[in-house]
């Protein structure tokens, strides 16, 4: 109708900006939801892996190795087997306390900012009595850190990926769709302007193919119909004369 025609606006993008913005959204896109789920996939599998899996052995292992400790007031070997866990350097603090929960060994060291904090709280049991309580803390600030890394190096390959994704399209795009379209657009800017006389050659069989040969076919019937009306002119001038 004439109202939406009024209303119709003009697209400010051509068609070549438009397929390469699609082209570029359509592998972008699938591919930043597959790079996310493979983050967090793999955040969580380190988190397990590298953090609670060790936090449980080492709260285990310290609960029956200082119940001896804590039953014979032994602080010295208490704090060798603490320390020993504390060179992990996930570790942030390893408490023992007997069972009134007053301090017995402790160990701790500064927490990394932008980590979260895990904690694993066991009881000490020796003989079947409860002698005191083990408390292991460990950080994902170190695990955070190497995420934030690979998040970089990732986004810098999926950019790489993606602006030699859109130069081929784009490389393909001009060779085969915008140049053939020129040169159609020059064929028919000819007949537009009553060039009849250049046949528009194509040799590509393809949908470029078969426009340029209905443009070429147009032509030709356009050429024979002017042809007929000059001669059908002339010769009713002569018979007017």
């Amino acid at each position: 109708p004439p109202s939406w025609r009024r209303s119709r606006q003009p697209s400010t993008l051509s068609l070549r900006h438009t397929l390469i913005l699609g082209a570029a959204l359509g592998i972008l896109l699938p591919t930043l939801v597959m790079t996310y789920f493979q983050v967090v996939g793999k955040f969580e599998a380190d988190i397990n892996n590298r953090l609670r899996a060790p936090m449980s052995q080492y709260a285990e292992v310290l609960s029956r190795g200082l119940a001896a400790a804590i039953w014979s007031v032994d602080k010295t070997y208490a704090m060798a087997l603490i320390d020993a866990v504390m060179r992990n350097p996930d570790v942030v603090s390893v408490t023992v306390t007997d069972e009134y929960q007053v301090p017995f060994a402790q160990r701790s060291k500064a927490v990394a900012a932008g980590g979260t904090l895990l904690t694993d709280r066991r009881d000490i049991d020796y003989n079947g009595y409860r002698i005191g309580q083990i408390t292991v803390v460990l950080t994902t600030a170190r695990i955070e850190s190497e995420r934030a890394g690979e998040v970089v190096k990732m986004a810098l390959l999926l950019l790489a990926q993606v602006l030699i994704s859109v130069a081929i399209i784009w490389w393909l795009f001009e060779r085969r769709m915008m140049r053939p379209l020129k040169l159609l657009e020059v064929g028919a800017q000819r007949l537009a302007h009553g060039d009849l006389a250049q046949p528009i050659v194509w040799a590509r069989q393809d949908e470029m193919g078969r426009l340029a040969e209905g443009l070429d076919a147009m032509r030709s019937k356009l050429a024979t119909l002017i042809a007929e009306r000059d001669q059908k002119n002339t010769d009713l001038q002569n018979q007017l004369t």
